[in-house]
């Protein structure tokens, strides 16, 4: 059995794919009102932006505004922090392929890790698990592997020319 050296730059991927396992722990940890409170305040920016006559409308128009975009935000953290957790896997996982095993196993541990963080979320007053999240988790972490494989393409055609 072969055994690759281990570059600095898979090392501080690896630490990074730790940090961000942490973070979503912890915001899984949070209870609902805990949880709505970190949400509120990105809910706030999006409507000043999409909505910038927003305090101009009726109130039944604001609350269905406000639930709209609520959940829109909390689906985009979702998908956002699981891009960066699988783009953060694959790079530890070193050069390859975009179709590989390595990216598999990114995949795979991403997944894996959305399933546990929806159970473990299920113990924090207030929450629920919900495989649609799961699946958001799981397409968000595709993505970061697509991006990591697209940097590592970029970055290896790069060092591969000579300048002039």
């Amino acid at each position: 059995m072969k055994i690759k050296s281990f570059s600095i730059v898979q090392f501080i991927f690896v630490l990074l794919t730790i940090v961000c396992m942490v973070l979503i722990f912890y915001f899984s940890s949070e209870n609902a009102e805990e949880s709505t409170d970190t949400s509120d305040g990105f809910t706030a920016i999006a409507i000043s932006i999409f909505y910038p006559d927003f305090d101009d409308r009726p109130l039944a128009q604001q609350e269905k505004i406000t639930d709209t975009v609520t959940f829109a935000v909390r689906k985009c953290a979702h998908f956002t922090i699981y891009a960066a957790l699988g783009f953060c896997c694959a790079m530890a996982m070193g050069r390859r392929k975009l179709i590989s095993r390595k990216n598999l196993a990114a995949q795979g541990i991403s997944s894996l890790y959305a399933c546990t963080d929806e159970v473990h979320q299920t113990f924090s007053d207030g929450r629920a698990g919900r495989f649609t999240d799961v699946l958001i988790d799981s397409a968000g972490a595709f993505t970061g592997i697509l991006f990591a494989a697209l940097a590592v393409y970029i970055v290896s055609r790069f060092t591969r020319k000579k300048l002039p």
